[in-house]
């Protein structure tokens, strides 16, 4: 997931890299337990499975990338999510 605008500029300090993989591994935001965000803090390189069809990827705090802070975006709070084949995009989506 790559985060780009404010989420990219201020991310870091609002907790944005844990609510974007919570999201991505199935959590709400009205009912993911505080403990299970704060364990991602204490736990930078756990991994949490998240199923794709018959697939399984694990991912990390590292999937979520820092982009651009600044440039020409849909929207101040742009996020791009890739599924990727090697260095290729196999899937996009923009939000």
């Amino acid at each position: 997931m790559h985060l780009y605008g404010s989420l990219s500029a201020t991310g870091k300090g609002h907790g944005t890299e844990r609510a974007s993989l919570a999201g991505l591994v199935g959590k709400e935001p009205a009912t993911v337990d505080p403990l299970f965000l704060d364990e991602m803090i204490a736990k930078p390189e756990q991994t949490y499975p998240v199923k794709l069809g018959d697939k399984t990827f694990n991912l990390s705090l590292a999937d979520i990338i820092y982009d651009a802070a600044k440039g020409n975006f849909p929207h101040p709070n742009t996020m791009t999510c890739r599924l990727m084949a090697g260095d290729k995009a196999i899937y996009e989506q923009e939000y």
